[in-house]
């Protein structure tokens, strides 16, 4: 156990910008104390323990599975955007009734490439009508009751996507509005998915909203693995801030997928908690419905938890992992965000696929990489995501065998 500790606190005093502390839980450590040692023992034992442990302790528990969903297409357009796209709308039902929670899913697929199609796909925060100013993208419905506002006007987020650019990268796009699988509302977070598992939101491990965007994220993924245009093992999670949080934690839990994406995600995203710098888990759970009951617990407790972001990204090994920070985003820490990630590498290794970032916190626009699955950039800038965001990580999606 020490021999372990002594390694995570020189990785972490390799970068001038991270603060070395004491008391990291090391992700190749089993739960009594021996260390992980053999590919065997990480698949068979180790990963199991710290799924168990960020469930109950941070996520809640998601249903096993979604036998009722069903999903149908309400829209197909040829030639959008100007002939660059294809465009399709589905409905997904989330349990299985036109009367019940549903969740609207707006793809974009390029429409002068053949064959099956690499796709992105992440939640957004303010409706699929403002991703692009399509005439012909559907408005959400209960956008005042989630909201207590008028929808915003349409293409108000194009910036944070860059639909044309993806598409002429040879990727297609599809995402969904966060608050139709689960609002992030006080008052109605209990809406969407959740209503048709309510035995979840009891007790301390109560399946929370984060998860559930987690969840709701995975089976858009896999619906849309079936399409014919879509290269099933080539689906990308992507997320930004809050929703940040929720991809990390949905290719975690999904072992189909082939790379996630992590922008500015901050604490309960890809940030170290440990450092105890910027946002905190304080500020987590006082939200009051992105987390399990359980985790409450750990406020003001940062230094003490038992778990952290690294941990919980090296399950997402050994695919390919990628977190983007901004300059001027101190609250979710880009310094912690890449000491969570070079702490990802050790699994990483084991596993087979050499990966070490460098030990300097990287220069604002300069991407880095450790090996083939894991990339880094933080860019100049605020809390957002841009099309210089998404350059980079097309650029490191294009690099992935």
């Amino acid at each position: 156990m020490k021999k372990a500790m002594l390694f995570l606190v020189v990785m972490l005093t390799g970068s001038t910008l991270c603060k070395a502390q004491t008391g990291i839980p090391d992700p190749l450590i089993f739960n009594d104390g021996t260390p992980v040692v053999t590919v065997e023992a990480w698949t068979d034992t180790r990963r199991a323990e710290l799924f168990e442990l960020f469930t109950s302790q941070m996520y809640g528990r998601s249903p096993e599975h979604g036998q009722e969903i069903t999903w149908t297409l309400f829209d197909q357009q040829d030639s959008a955007l100007d002939g660059l796209a294809v465009r399709q709308q589905f409905r997904i039902l989330w349990n299985g009734t036109q009367e019940g929670p549903y969740t609207d899913v707006l793809l974009y697929l390029p429409a002068q490439v053949s064959g099956e199609i690499p796709l992105v796909v992440g939640l957004n925060f303010d409706g699929n009508h403002t991703v692009d100013e399509d005439p012909d993208i559907r408005l959400p419905e209960y956008y005042y009751r989630y909201t207590q506002k008028k929808p915003l006007v349409r293409g108000s987020d194009a910036g944070q996507w860059p639909i044309r650019e993806i598409l002429a990268r040879g990727y297609g796009v599809a995402t969904a509005w966060r608050s139709e699988v689960s609002a992030d509302s006080r008052a109605h977070h209990l809406e969407g998915i959740r209503s048709v598992y309510p035995e979840l939101a009891e007790g301390e491990e109560n399946w929370a909203t984060v998860a559930a965007w987690a969840w709701g994220l995975n089976r858009i993924a896999d619906l849309l693995s079936l399409h014919p245009r879509v290269a099933g093992d080539r689906i990308c999670l992507i997320g930004f801030s809050r929703l940040g949080k929720a991809a990390l934690w949905a290719g975690a839990t999904n072992a189909q997928i082939h790379a996630t994406v992590s922008v500015c995600s901050g604490a309960g995203g890809a940030k170290l908690l440990h450092r105890n710098e910027g946002e905190k888990v304080q500020n987590l759970v006082g939200v009051g419905y992105w987390f399990c009951r359980n985790f409450s617990q750990y406020a003001h407790k940062d230094t003490e938890l038992p778990f952290d972001a690294h941990m919980m990204m090296s399950l997402i090994a050994p695919r390919a992992l990628y977190v983007a920070s901004a300059s001027e985003d101190l609250y979710a820490d880009p310094p912690g965000e890449y000491a969570a990630l070079q702490l990802t590498c050790p699994v990483y290794q084991l596993l087979g696929y050499p990966s070490r970032l460098p030990a300097e916190f990287p220069a604002a626009d300069n991407p880095v990489g450790g090996g083939t699955r894991i990339g880094y950039h933080v860019r100049t800038g605020k809390h957002d995501i841009t099309a210089q965001d998404w350059k980079y990580v097309l650029d490191f999606l294009d690099r992935l065998p």
